[in-house]
């Protein structure tokens, strides 16, 4: 069941007996509640939480000519990555794309496909 940002109140859902706190509320909109119920002779109610990354990014920066701070504003790219990713470039030159990508050091196949909605070569 999809849940609209609006039943959320003050970052709390209560399901049934079962509380699920939501601290950050400023990406709900990319946040998916699932509600799966297992007969396991207890009646206990499970959630799960899926995220899921916007086709269409917000914003995107160019991976060939980005600074530190703009790399930096990628999800999960703190100072460490977005410096691998310029020394990579310094050391090999332009990046071509998710495949090259994969080649720095602390960005695997996974962090390069979510970031792939961002990212211009």
């Amino acid at each position: 069941m999809k849940i609209n940002k609006s039943y959320i109140a003050a970052g709390v859902l209560v399901l049934a007996l079962s509380v699920v706190y939501i601290k950050d509320m400023s990406h709900m909109d990319r946040y998916e509640l699932t509600v799966t119920e297992h007969c396991s002779g207890s009646g206990i109610l499970l959630y799960q939480t899926e995220s899921s990354l916007p086709s269409q990014a917000e914003f995107t920066v160019n991976v060939n000519t980005a600074d530190l701070e703009e790399l930096m504003k990628l999800p999960q790219i703190g100072e460490k990555r977005a410096q691998a990713i310029i020394d990579y470039r310094e050391s090999y030159g332009e990046i071509l794309g998710i495949e090259e990508l994969c080649e720095i050091d602390g960005i695997s196949r996974s962090l390069a496909e979510k970031l792939s909605p961002y990212l211009v070569f």
